[in-house]
């Protein structure tokens, strides 16, 4: 209870009702059709048998679902996945829009007609639904590499088995070939961080290409690159972009430090006649480079190599991975904290290190295929961890001690839209809301809120997601968040980060009509615009000039004398007493119980 000038005040909570759910349907999975993968040579003839030793058919399957099974046996920890589809479908890659991490991009192989669908699947709300983004490509292009351009994330590249790299300037709305159709297999694109208009392609048996140009125009850069090189896997220093490396089928680890326009070996040890399937960089000690191998050539296959000197020296960091026939498809790095760092091992699922490597463990719970290619992390959100997997589609990784929530972008103008995306709640509700708060206000303080249904009226419960949040028109340009609620209650589950409001909307407005009036009649106060709205704000009733204390009546914005609900605008009837003295009067619009003034209406007059 609160207290004002000797009154008490009862401050009401909000109650609300849950509409029907909603129950979300995928295809059937395929449990068992990795085979092309495991046993495909790298330069894609499909009809020689992998590793140039060849096993019957059936030997084959017994051997996958032996692994499948003692993959699925790890124990795993307390972390868990949740499969996003789109499907039954393989999934090579997946990609995080790195300034709404709610936009997802995922690129799908159809193998021959093995697998649903290939091309490039677009999800806008975190995979709870996903769309179809081929427009241009080939029907059903297997795709094997996609890279989103950094600071202009609608523009994008992908490349797959055929046709070379293809471009959109428009998020996947429609692709346009930047190359001649009979270019073959894409297997890696990189962007120049600080000029992405340079960007890298790596080929099957053609090696590097590269374009100066937005992908306008593309020259080859293999100068010290060994005879048809298989480039699988490009990276670039992001604080010194000249510096790249390529990693290769069969030949180790390739570094340039001029752009690509000369490259030199730099795989030592084992890792010198490996196949490297990918790399990863340390944004912060860029030095520090991890090459994940596979099966392809050598006895390198299923480890983590580290360089903390630029490339000249690899050790392996593996220890508690399974070094098995199958290979590593990825390694990612925690943007936010580098020592952690996750491997995709295809045929035993995801493992993670929180040591730079030095130890994995498995984090598998969930994850009903184990053959996986590719990680993806949320830049804005490291906690939420993406994988594509061979036989499922997509599936998401609800990480670190608690919930998730990010608002972004982190600049907007009033009246227009913050994106809130979530992850990591435990026990869902369909009454989970998210609230626009100021940094320091109460939790019953809110501007505005809606459920995670993205709406006012509550769906189903969803333990990840992401919404559109519309800001007030009114909103005062100043420093917001948001919070991620529990059940229709005021218990936060997690706070958002921080966005800045860079254009107010206008001041809070208060009119009283009629303009004349007889004592004991009704007014009608109307007001709007109030930023940061309390359940507390009041209206009072005053003599033009005297203090903001010294009012003759009020009600709050509940149009009662009982607190409600915070309410940024609205109206309300205003009894005056029937004692008022014929005079000339106003109203006035007041902060959370106190004297804060934030609107004053016009002037009526009372007769009698």
């Amino acid at each position: 209870m609160k207290q004002l000038k000797g009154k008490v005040f009862i401050g009401a909570g909000f109650c609300r009702v849950a509409a029907g759910s909603t129950v979300r349907t995928k295809r059937a999975r395929k449990q068992s059709r990795c085979m092309n993968e495991v046993w495909r040579r790298v330069d894609f003839n499909l009809s020689t048998c992998f590793g140039r030793r060849c096993f019957g058919r059936w030997t084959r399957i017994l051997v996958l679902l032996a692994l499948y099974g003692l993959g699925q046996g790890v124990v795993a920890s307390a972390q868990s996945w949740v499969n996003l589809g789109p499907g039954a479908d393989y999934a090579k890659i997946i990609k995080v829009d790195p300034s709404t991490p709610s936009t997802l991009y995922v690129g799908l192989v159809w193998e021959y007609g093995d697998y649903p669908v290939g091309g490039v699947f677009k999800s806008t709300d975190s995979g709870q639904s996903w769309s179809n983004a081929s427009t241009g490509l080939p029907t059903n292009l297997d795709i094997y590499a996609l890279a989103i351009d950094p600071k202009t994330p609608t523009t994008l590249y992908t490349g797959g088995l055929y046709g070379g790299v293809y471009k959109s300037v428009n998020g996947g709305a429609s692709w346009t070939a930047t190359m001649s159709a009979q270019n073959n297999s894409v297997l890696a694109l990189a962007i120049d961080p600080q000029t992405p208009t340079t960007i890298y392609a790596g080929f099957s048996n053609t090696g590097v290409y590269k374009s100066v140009d937005g992908a306008a125009t593309w020259n080859l850069i293999n100068m010290g690159l060994p005879g048809a090189p298989i480039v699988n896997a490009l990276a670039i220093d992001p604080q010194t972009p000249t510096t790249i490396y390529a990693g290769l089928t069969g030949n180790g680890v390739y570094k340039s430090i001029d752009g690509g326009n000369s490259w030199s070996a730099v795989g030592t040890g084992l890792l010198s006649g490996g196949t490297v399937r990918a790399l990863a960089i340390n944004p912060v000690t860029p030095t520090t480079v991890y090459a994940a191998t596979d099966v392809v050539f050598g006895n390198t296959s299923g480890q983590v190599f580290v360089s903390v000197d630029g490339g000249s020296t690899w050790n392996s960091v593996s220890n508690g991975l399974p070094i098995d026939a199958y290979g590593l498809h990825d390694v990612e790095i925690d943007p936010a904290t580098p020592s952690t760092l996750y491997v995709a091992v295809f045929g035993d699922g995801v493992y993670k290190s929180t040591d730079s490597g030095n130890t994995w463990t498995a984090i598998n719970t969930g994850l009903t295929s184990l053959f996986d290619h590719n990680v993806a992390i949320a830049l804005t959100s490291p906690t939420t961890v993406y994988v594509a997997s061979c036989t499922n589609g997509v599936f998401i990784m609800f990480g670190g001690s608690g919930p998730t929530l990010t608002a972004s972008p982190t600049s907007v103008s009033s009246d227009s839209t913050v994106t809130a995306t979530w992850a990591g709640i435990a026990s869902p509700s369909s009454t989970d809301l998210i609230g626009l708060y100021q940094p320091n206000a109460s939790n019953s303080e809110y501007i505005d809120w809606i459920y995670v249904s993205c709406s006012k009226s509550a769906g189903s419960p969803r333990a990840s997601g992401s919404c559109p949040f519309v800001l007030p028109a009114t909103l005062a340009a100043g420093t917001y968040q948001l919070r991620l609620l529990a059940n229709s209650g005021f218990t936060v589950l997690v706070t958002s980060n921080n966005f800045t409001v860079t254009s107010g909307g206008s001041s809070p407005t208060l009119t009283a009509s009629p303009t004349t009036i007889s004592s004991g009649g009704t007014l009608t106060a109307t007001w709007a615009g109030i930023a940061s709205s309390s359940s507390t704000d009041w209206i009072g009733l005053y003599q033009p000039n005297v203090s903001d204390s010294e009012y003759i009546d009020w009600i709050y914005v509940s149009c009662s004398q009982w607190a409600g609900s915070p309410r940024a605008s609205g109206s309300c009837p205003f009894v005056l007493p029937a004692t008022l003295a014929a005079a000339t009067y106003q109203l006035r619009l007041l902060a959370n119980d106190g004297f804060t003034v934030l609107a004053t209406s016009n002037n009526f007059t009372v007769t009698h």
